[in-house]
């Protein structure tokens, strides 16, 4: 039969129902053998329904799910190189149409279209990407996911270059090495000062583009190696054989035996050294000290005075000497010693002088109140200080964690730094100390502002080898006015031994440096510092054994205001009272090179001002050198005379030798050189005193050039020959003294050898005690010796003055003395400094007579065969 077709109904009619055919057979025979046993598909059936109204609404669709997207690599953030494929992992799904993993879509913000897929691999460009992953539906509905990753170059590998040394297979192993090499990255630029050094035997050297190092004798592998940042390290070596040192021959003399003492002969830069050759000794000659010539060549051809620039650094002509080596190396010292007959010898003395950034590497700190380390040797926060107190912290407790490391403590130049006088402490250090600036810019400024005017800034004892340099000291009071405080700067106490103030500033201090002496203190150096408007003194102290006050500029101001009468610590105003330098027991100390000026003082209602340099205020100085100074302004300018408890026992001699100065007169001076002691060596000195006038005080105004008087000495003083010759004295005064004099002696002084001294006073006015000597008492004159003089004093006839008696030149040589001096014009050069240098004219040529220790004029150029009368040795 013929199935008849099903109606469906409208959905407004009906409900549709699917029913299984093996439940309802259709009319057709429910699959009978007639239609082949097949299944009947399924059958609909017909149900009533309520038809749909406002009360009864027909059901919502479903809506469409959106898909989901799930990043797995790479994490958002990571960086790649170049070049390099990336592998890229997302899964995507969709509650509709299931996994669409395959369908995602990869693109990038710089590169575009990256591909389609669950898992991708790609490799992009240079710079930094955003990656997108999305995905869309079968309806359209779509998701994403983004992520940020950088693609930068690939890191290349520094350079690294050895430039030094470049012809060295052997060195000594007192010899300092230079190491030289550049580094470079193509990322990170210029290396060079990252190079780090180092020795197969000796560990690390250094650090930077260049150092000095001293190696240890053995064969050495040097490296110097460089990282990036990207931790990439290069390095490079080459090799230094590294032998004993072999010192260069000495000259020796059978005649003449050297003895030298040196103070130390391996430091750290900036380095002072001390030298002493007083006990060298000669065949020929009783008085080595001052009969030989000693002549030290530093060997340190860039040395200059920063305070003295016309000075030659290099050398001295002394038998004690001094000198600041400041940069790293080895330096062979020659000493070369003469006698008048010819006989030379010489010796060498080796100083190695470490590099300091190699020798302070561990312990350096900075100290900046803004924050400035850019330039600090130290990269190490913890080694970052932010004021005075911090560093003062440090410095006072430094012996606790030195173990035997040098340390350093470096101030911020350009900067200042405000302390209150609350004592810094220094003391037991086990290793060398610096204190001292680091950067470009003035030197720093260490500002002393408080009510009291007791104490010192530092306190310092018990130390070996301590260095203060390129600071600047800073108090508030003024030597005009009389007013502001004055603090004490350094305070040197015992066993205090190689110290060094080297090219520091001093303004506004009560006494500057204090280095008292005590208790084997020894080897003090004060070099090359500029120190003026104190109030006390600038320098005051014993020093100890061999040290120096050398190339300084010392001077007052100019306007200062002297005291009055006696001394007050605690007036307002409170005027300045002492001069530039005062040491009570001198024991082989050199003042040389310095420029010194004072016009304060406290006595005689503040006209007596004190001495430029007070030597021997306790009685006794021994074997010390005062030369090539320049000395302006005091009563005295250069004072030999005890004082407070007047000389002790052993106080036998004035062994001192005062040479190659230019003494200048100020208003307030009355003599040069003024002396209580005996064994004096005065030679090659230039005294001028110029046209300026002078109060009526004390003896009157200026009176003399040498004045030797026996107040507070001692009758062994007395018995030793004071040796003055070849100096020259120019008075250009209009009024001085009446009874002006070359020297002037007072009391029980007889032991004189006076030779080729030339005095120039043709404005004297007759007194009966003027001329070339005033002999001021009845002891015999056998002990005075006379000869090749030449005074010029034309408005009087004396020429010696003998304790009440007037005698001229003429009388004098009747009586068996002064052969060869002469009373004439000495034709001087009057366009030079001083008026002090002679004309092809002038009857001092030729006119002296040869004197044993006699080398120099006060220039240091050599005398001739044949020498000149006066300090200058015409050519």
């Amino acid at each position: 039969m013929t199935c008849k077709p099903t109606q469906f109904l409208s959905q407004s009619s009906m409900t549709v129902l699917l029913v299984p055919a093996l439940v309802f057979l259709s009319a057709c025979g429910g699959g009978g053998a007639d239609e082949g046993n097949a299944q009947s598909p399924d059958t609909i059936v017909e149900q009533p329904t309520t038809p749909p109204s406002s009360e009864n609404p027909p059901p919502a669709p479903t809506p469409n799910a959106a898909p989901e997207i799930t990043l797995i690599a790479p994490t958002s953030g990571s960086d790649f190189i170049q070049g390099a494929e990336i592998s890229f992992e997302a899964t995507a799904s969709d509650q509709e149409d299931g996994d669409l993993s395959a369908n995602i879509q990869w693109s990038s913000n710089l590169d575009g279209n990256m591909g389609t897929g669950g898992v991708l691999a790609r490799a992009l460009s240079l710079g930094e990407h955003s990656i997108t992953a999305s995905i869309v539906d079968s309806e359209n509905e779509s998701a994403q996911i983004t992520l940020n990753l950088s693609v930068f170059r690939p890191n290349s590998a520094p350079e690294i270059t050895i430039t030094a040394p470049t012809d060295i297979n052997s060195v000594e192993s007192d010899t300092a090495v230079t190491f030289a090499a550049t580094a470079t990255d193509e990322e990170d630029g210029d290396l060079s000062g990252s190079i780090q050094w180092s020795s197969n035997i000796d560990g690390v050297i250094g650090t930077g583009a260049s150092i000095n190092s001293t190696l240890t004798v053995g064969n050495h592998q040097i490296t110097a190696s460089v990282s990036d940042s990207a931790a990439e390290n290069v390095q490079t070596s080459l090799n230094v054989e590294v032998t004993e040192p072999v010192l260069p021959p000495s000259q020796g003399s059978d005649r003449i035996e050297i003895e030298v003492y040196v103070s130390r002969t391996q430091c750290i830069a900036p380095c002072g050294v001390m030298f002493d050759a007083t006990d060298t000794t000669s065949l020929d000659f009783t008085e080595s000290f001052h009969e030989l010539q000693f002549h030290w060549d530093f060997n340190d051809q860039n040395a200059s005075f920063e305070n003295r620039p016309e000075v030659e650094a290099n050398q001295s002509i002394s038998p004690i000497a001094g000198h600041v080596f400041k940069n790293a190396g080895t330096y062979d010292v020659l000493l070369t010693v003469s006698d008048t007959n010819g006989e030379v010898a010489t010796q060498v003395v080796r100083v190695i002088v470490d590099n300091p950034e190699t020798a302070f590497a561990e312990l350096t700190y900075c100290v900046s109140n803004t924050n400035d380390f850019a330039s600090c040797p130290s990269s190490d926060s913890e080694f970052h200080l932010n004021s005075f107190e911090e560093a003062a912290s440090i410095l006072s407790t430094i012996r606790n964690f030195q173990n035997q490391r040098p340390a350093r403590v470096l101030f911020r130049a350009g900067e200042t730094f405000t302390t209150g006088l609350n004592r810094v402490g220094i003391s037991g250090l086990s290793a060398q100390l610096l204190i001292s600036s680091y950067g470009n810019g003035e030197k720093p400024v260490i500002a002393v502002n408080e009510a009291t005017t007791a104490g010192e800034l530092f306190y310092l004892s018990s130390n070996n080898g301590f260095t203060v340099s390129n600071l600047y000291f800073r108090g508030n009071y003024d030597p005009v006015t009389g007013l502001g405080n004055h603090p004490n700067g350094f305070f040197i106490w015992a066993q205090s031994q190689n110290y060094l103030f080297y090219q520091n500033k001093f303004s506004g201090l009560g006494l500057n440096i204090y280095p008292n002496g005590y208790d084997n203190t020894k080897h003090q150096m004060i070099v090359d510092n500029h120190i003026t408007d104190w109030q006390d003194y600038a320098i005051l102290g014993n020093f100890g054994y061999l040290s120096t006050v050398l190339a300084n500029h010392i001077k007052q101001n100019p306007n200062a205001v002297s005291g009055g009468e006696g001394k007050c610590g605690d007036c307002v105003p409170n005027y300045a009272d002492h001069g530039p330098l005062r040491t009570a027991e001198p024991d082989h100390l050199l003042v040389q090179f310095n420029d010194m000026f004072n016009n304060a003082g406290w006595s005689t209602a503040g006209l007596a001002h004190q001495p430029n340099i007070r030597l021997g205020t306790n009685g006794e100085v021994i074997d010390s050198i005062v030369s090539d100074n320049r000395l302006n302004g005091g009563f005295n300018t250069l004072e030999m005379v005890p004082a407070n408890n007047g000389p002790g026992s052993s106080a036998v001699r004035g062994k001192v030798i005062i040479e190659r100065n230019t003494f200048t007169a100020s208003e307030n001076t009355t003599s040069f050189i003024n002396s209580s002691l005996g064994g004096v060596v005065i030679r090659n000195n230039v005294f001028f005193k110029p046209n300026n006038g002078g109060p009526s005080i004390g003896t009157g105004t200026f009176k003399s050039a040498i004045w030797f008087a026996s107040s507070n000495t001692t009758a062994e003083n007395l018995t030793h020959t004071n040796w003055i010759y070849n100096n020259t004295l120019n008075s250009e005064a209009l009024t001085s003294s009446p009874n002006l004099a070359f020297l002037e002696v007072s009391n029980n002084f007889t032991q004189f050898a006076v030779y080729n001294n030339l005095a120039n006073m043709p404005h004297v006015q007759g007194g009966q005690d003027a001329g070339l000597i005033s002999w001021k008492h009845s002891g015999a004159k056998t002990g005075l010796v006379e000869d090749n003089n030449l005074l010029y004093a034309p408005n009087t006839t004396n020429y010696i003055y003998d304790n009440g008696s007037q005698t001229d030149l003429d009388t004098w040589q009747a009586s068996g003395n002064a052969a060869n001096s002469m009373v004439a014009s000495p034709e001087l050069d009057t366009n030079s400094e001083f008026g002090e240098e002679l004309t092809l004219s002038s009857p001092a040529i030729n006119a002296g007579t040869a004197i044993s220790g006699l080398f120099t004029d006060y220039q240091s150029s050599s005398r001739e065969t044949t020498v000149d009368i006066g300090a200058h040795e015409k050519e």
